[in-house]
């Protein structure tokens, strides 16, 4: 199995996104609460994914660079989508409430489309030019990098949005962490999971 740069956070992020739409689709944007949690809601996702294409182009993009490859169009797509995001927060910044199901199903459509083309671009370009241990090298420099609230955040996001079998993959990537490392994470895990989940993810663990 290749290191895989975009797998898991690509998950964690249409994981969110799918559970935003479903609790839109049951929201009643007549009233004042739910507008107010709509509103949160889609800043907090904008935040999200503004958030990971800054982290591709510092960490991801200079490996296509590198090899002449790719990282054009992906960052044309990244501005182009970084316009679609500021358009659906002025969505909610208007109250333009009407057209916010539709607004965010079309900014849905469009990120979907175009992190399984990174996902490609990955399989194409990345994998046959570097190994596992360079891209090993360069998902390290990230976490060695990230402020802690962030990646405390990180955590939360992929536990919570992770299937058993990628949280089996993602957690079990701790067990050379240190001691206090690993059990801080595995309590996190504990916590958001609940009593079910845990039990049957420990178990696998």
């Amino acid at each position: 199995m290749r290191t895989d740069l975009y797998g898991f956070v690509h998950k964690a992020q249409r994981y969110q996104l799918f559970a935003f739409a479903q609790r839109l689709a049951h929201a009643d944007l007549g009233d004042a609460s739910d507008r107010s949690t709509m509103k949160r809601a889609v800043r907090q996702l904008a935040e999200m994914l503004r958030d990971h294409a800054q982290n591709e182009h510092r960490y991801i993009h200079p490996l296509f660079d590198a090899i002449g490859e790719a990282a054009e169009p992906l960052e044309l797509d990244h501005r182009t989508l970084e316009d679609d995001v500021a358009a659906w927060i002025a969505v909610v910044d208007e109250q333009r409430w009407e057209q916010l199901y539709s607004a965010t199903m079309c900014l849905i459509g469009k990120y979907l489309l175009h992190i399984d083309a990174e996902e490609r671009a990955q399989e194409r370009w990345l994998w046959p030019h570097y190994t596992d241990a360079q891209l090993g090298d360069v998902m390290a420099r990230f976490r060695a990098e990230r402020p802690a609230a962030a990646a405390h955040a990180d955590l939360e996001l992929f536990i919570a949005s992770l299937g058993t079998l990628d949280l089996v993959k993602f957690l079990g990537g701790f067990s050379s962490a240190p001691s206090d490392v690993r059990q801080s994470v595995m309590s996190l895990a504990q916590e958001l999971l609940g009593a079910e989940r845990w039990a049957g993810l420990t178990a696998r663990l």
